[in-house]
């Protein structure tokens, strides 16, 4: 699954890199080496109605029907991801995978190796080093009370690639990483069904580079939004108890 990314590049960097300014009003935009869905945090998003910006919009998908405000923050925690397999089966996602595609910009995520009795947490990106764009859906929904407008997106996941099995080796499902050239054709609002399916795959994994990383990121109230949470960690004192990947 995919439930804390790294995006700690600046706004100028991504704009470079997608070509796109950020949409007026998103100036609350901060680099962060750490960023964990379940804080339902605002996060830059290129969708199918404004494809010609980018927006800002938490993480955790709220269906447009949802009546009751009381079951908002169920709904987003169960809406973190979505399974590309049983899209058009779950009402929350039926309609958005049809007609509210978008990108979810990231430059790094993270992983956990379960290995006998510990899990070793690791961190993944581009060989290349560049941004990327997770496969994504949002909806909008209106608070019936005060009228508040909010949008949610899910990362969408799938069957993990070689490299993402061995490191997520529990559930072995990645995110979905849509390739450079594609990514317009992502939020193009003409694709069919079969269309939309042949881009939810594992990428590749010889474009990925992944390593572990130190407990920092497991630790509670810390600091994690710092460049230390990427380092290398050597992990060679468990001798024989953990196989990590090289």
């Amino acid at each position: 699954m995919c439930f804390t990314i790294e995006i700690h590049k600046s706004r100028t960097e991504i704009e470079s890199r997608f070509n796109k300014k950020f949409e007026s009003g998103s100036e609350n935009f901060e680099p962060k080496y750490y960023v964990s869905a379940f804080e339902f945090p605002k996060l830059p998003v290129i969708t199918q109605e404004k494809f010609e910006i980018i927006s800002m919009i938490n993480w955790g998908l709220i269906p447009s029907w949802l009546t009751e405000n009381s079951k908002i923050d169920d709904f987003r925690k169960n809406t973190l991801n979505a399974k590309a397999e049983t899209l058009y089966d779950k009402p929350s996602f039926q309609n958005p995978i049809k007609n509210k595609r978008c990108l979810v910009i990231a430059h790094g995520f993270f992983e956990w190796q379960h290995n006998r009795k510990i899990k070793v947490p690791y961190y993944i990106k581009l060989k290349n080093d560049d941004l990327f764009s997770f496969a994504g859906i949002y909806d909008e929904w209106a608070d019936k009370n005060s009228g508040e407008i909010f949008n949610g997106f899910s990362i969408i996941t799938c069957e993990a690639n070689t490299l993402l099995a061995k490191i997520h080796n529990s559930k072995k499902r990645m995110p979905v990483i849509i390739d450079k050239k594609n990514e317009r054709n992502w939020i193009d609002p003409s694709l069919n069904e079969n269309q939309i399916t042949e881009l939810l795959k594992p990428n590749n994994e010889n474009e990925l580079t992944a390593w572990p990383i130190g407990n920092l990121i497991n630790e509670r109230n810390q600091n994690k939004n710092v460049p230390e949470l990427l380092e290398r960690r050597d992990y060679s004192d468990y001798n024989n108890e953990i196989n990590f990947l090289t």
